[in-house]
């Protein structure tokens, strides 16, 4: 069932458990936490959880002149290595006083760049189109992990959140920042975080329905892996 408002939340729940807790060894990897945290879970030790595959990820999904996570290379990362992704996307706002920056023009042209190859490789669904807290839920309910970009403290900082499902009004995260970060909060007030005036944008990943199909993918990965493409 489509979750369209909070009518739709009542007695429902969707939590996937037993996810490894990682905290960011640096300030600025919060995104490369999350996707270690993401592919060890779904494929194990092939991602161990240390600093050492951190940093190799880090290095992986940068933007290549600043210290954040490009997320269009994270949906990247776990498209190659064998995992359902797909990507939403709601603006840019131009017109927000930050594009003015030289800072937020560079960032931009770069994700911009990076979301055209991501569309020209065809491994990752791509949506544009206004979303809000319900559309991320309704992921949710779908099996999807979700990394979503936040509000830290305010647009010109921002830090990735992983979540991981819902009960009734409360979602579950995990907060890369905090050891042992497993948290919940209302709804409400995680709409208001990701509400971004700049660029909105998440990733949703799973595993494939088709169980075949993640073996193979699980085994191109290891070799991948082994020869240092991550």
């Amino acid at each position: 069932m489509k979750i369209k408002s909070e009518k739709d939340l009542k007695l429902k729940e969707y939590i996937i458990r037993n996810l490894p807790l990682y905290t960011q060894s640096e300030e600025a990897t919060c995104s490369a936490a999350i996707s270690l945290i993401v592919l060890n879970y779904y494929l194990g030790n092939i991602f161990p959880l240390d600093k050492k595959t951190e940093m190799r990820i880090f290095k992986k999904i940068r933007f290549k002149k600043y210290d954040y996570g490009n997320f269009c290379k994270v949906a990247c990362l776990f498209a190659n290595c064998g995992l359902d992704t797909k990507i939403v996307v709601c603006g840019p706002n131009l017109e927000h006083p930050l594009f003015r920056k030289i800072v937020f023009k560079e960032l931009l042209r770069e994700y911009q760049l990076s979301l055209k190859r991501l569309l020209k490789e065809n491994k990752v669904r791509f949506i544009n189109k206004k979303f809000d807290i319900f559309d991320i839920m309704h992921d949710l309910s779908e099996g999807y992990l979700i990394l979503v970009e936040i509000k830290y403290p305010d647009e010109e900082l921002t830090h990735t959140l992983l979540l991981r499902g819902f009960r009734g009004r409360k979602i579950y995260y995990i907060d890369p920042l905090i050891k042992n970060g497993g948290r919940n909060c209302y709804y409400k007030e995680l709409g208001n975080l990701i509400n971004l005036e700049t660029l909105k944008n998440y990733i949703a990943v799973r595993r494939f329905p088709k169980r075949e199909r993640s073996k193979r993918e699980v085994k191109r990965c290891r070799i991948r892996h082994s020869k240092g493409v991550f």
